[in-house]
């Protein structure tokens, strides 16, 4: 269901302090502080019509116009790692992530949740020019609601360090509107592409009849070409048998107008049709 960081541009609202409810919060094993932020928002609209720009890591830039940079890391230790670095408004140093992400994808529960956490590899050391972020750990859950709703959530914990030296009225600004204002480019985005309705998800919160009038939506926005349909070697085969069948018919109904000649049998309609055709042809050819 699209790529393992597919959804991860959203983060960009959050790289110069968590949001709404942002708050401190001691952390019990290392006494270490953290701070852990919340969002929730109802949208009109199905959740397979999201999915797709959501998935879509290839489109991230489109919602998320302060992503620069974003790049799969394979390793041998944690799999495929997500690399990422944000341009922020001066003064503020560019930000840099480098992440583990995993999903989980409840057809009985009608849910999506991605999770992702910080990670340290040798492979993509700290840029000297940014400043790296530490995701302790942040969650979406995307959920299917009654009545063609969705509902996207996210929680995020990180360390309260993260907003050391930030200006006062950057934090404001973050607490007041900015995961509302990253989720409205979201959404303006997804209006403006106009994407397919993602087809892993049409069956979500629907009716059965509900849902095979989406399927057939979705896999009718353009009639197919016959060779869009069927492959080429299809279609060549399908000719030869054609061809076949004549030259096969021919020979059959030659065949049947030398056995009634031979036994004297009287011709059809159709069959002295031909018979006609054939002399009329030997006579034109003598005649000339």
């Amino acid at each position: 269901v699209g790529g393992v960081f597919g959804g991860v541009g959203m983060l960009s609202a959050l790289f110069v302090l968590p949001g709404i409810f942002a708050r401190v919060a001691s952390e019990p094993r290392s006494g270490a502080q953290t701070l852990t932020a919340s969002f929730s928002l109802e949208v009109d609209g199905h959740i397979s019509k999201f999915m797709s720009l959501f998935l879509a890591e290839e489109l991230n830039r489109e919602w998320s116009d302060r992503l620069r940079v974003q790049r799969a890391v394979s390793t041998r230790e944690y799999g495929e790692l997500v690399y990422q670095t944000y341009e922020l408004p001066w003064p503020l140093s560019p930000r840099e992530l480098l992440m583990r992400c995993d999903r989980v994808v409840s057809h009985r529960a009608h849910t999506l949740t991605s999770t992702c956490s910080s990670v340290q590899h040798s492979s993509v050391p700290k840029n000297e020019h940014a400043v790296r972020i530490e995701l302790q750990n942040t969650q979406w859950v995307v959920s299917a609601l009654p009545g063609e709703r969705t509902r996207f959530e996210l929680s995020i914990e990180l360390p309260a360090t993260a907003a050391a030296n930030v200006p006062a009225f950057i934090v404001r600004y973050c607490q007041r509107s900015m995961l509302l204002d990253s989720m409205k480019s979201f959404l303006e985005a997804n209006q403006r592409l106009q994407l397919p309705a993602h087809r892993s998800f049409i069956g979500w919160q629907r009716t059965r009849d509900v849902s095979a009038r989406a399927r057939a939506d979705a896999g009718g926005a353009r009639p197919q070409a016959v060779w869009e349909v069927y492959s080429f070697w299809t279609l060549l085969l399908a000719m030869l048998v054609a061809a076949l069948w004549v030259v096969v018919q021919g020979a059959l109904q030659g065949g049947v107008l030398a056995c009634c000649k031979r036994l004297g049998a009287p011709l059809s309609m159709p069959q002295r049709a031909v018979e006609d055709r054939a002399v009329s042809t030997r006579r034109c050819a003598a005649a000339g």
